[in-house]
C-alpha cells in the first residue's frame, strides 16, 4: 500500500478509488441509453438540466442537440473535446431547453451558467474560443468568432 494512503481504512480506500474512477471517466465511456435528470456524468461532473432527460447514442449525427424535453449527445464525438468543452456542449444544449432555438441565446446562457457554477473560468472560455475560432457560419450557427464574442459578453 502506498504510504500516502496508509492512514485510510480499506473500505474507505475502495470508495476513494471508485470515486476517482468515476471522476476521470472519459466521455466515450458513456453508455448509450437514456439518462434521467442528474444521472449523467461527463468527465467527472454530474450534469443536470432541470427535468430534462439525456439520450446518449453513438449513432447520433451531431456531437449534441436538443429538442424540447430531451438533450442528445454522441459520446464518440464528445470525447474529441476537452473536459471544459464537453461541459459547455451539454450546457449549451441545456440552454436551448431554457432559452429556445436561438444559438446565440443558448451560447449566452451556457456561458453565464458555467461561470455562475464555477467551472467556466476565463482560461476555459479562451480554450473554447480557440476551438471555435475557425468555424464558419452554418445554418442557425453564427461563425465561431461571433459565438465567442457572445460568450465573452455574457460571461
Amino acid at each position: 500500500m502506498c504510504i500516502a494512503f496508509s492512514h485510510i481504512r480499506a473500505p474507505n480506500l475502495v470508495l476513494l478509488f471508485a470515486l476517482l474512477a468515476v471522476m476521470i471517466q472519459p466521455a466515450h465511456a458513456l453508455k448509450d441509453g437514456v439518462y434521467k435528470p442528474g444521472k449523467l456524468v461527463i468527465a467527472g461532473k454530474p450534469m443536470r438540466c432541470g427535468k430534462v432527460k439525456t439520450l446518449v447514442s453513438s449513432k447520433y449525427w451531431m456531437v449534441g442537440g436538443s429538442i424540447p424535453g430531451l438533450i442528445g449527445l454522441n459520446p464518440r464525438k464528445l470525447k474529441k473535446y476537452s473536459r471544459i468543452e464537453q461541459w459547455m456542449i451539454y450546457t449549451h444544449e441545456c440552454g436551448h431547453q431554457r432559452r429556445g432555438k436561438s444559438e446565440r441565446k443558448a451560447d449566452c446562457w451556457a456561458s453565464k451558467t458555467g461561470h455562475r457554477q464555477g467551472w467556466l473560468k476565463r482560461k476555459g472560455l479562451k480554450r473554447i474560443c480557440t476551438t471555435l475560432r475557425s468555424d464558419p457560419a452554418k445554418g442557425p450557427y453564427p461563425n465561431g468568432r461571433t459565438r465567442c464574442k457572445i460568450m465573452k459578453r455574457c460571461f
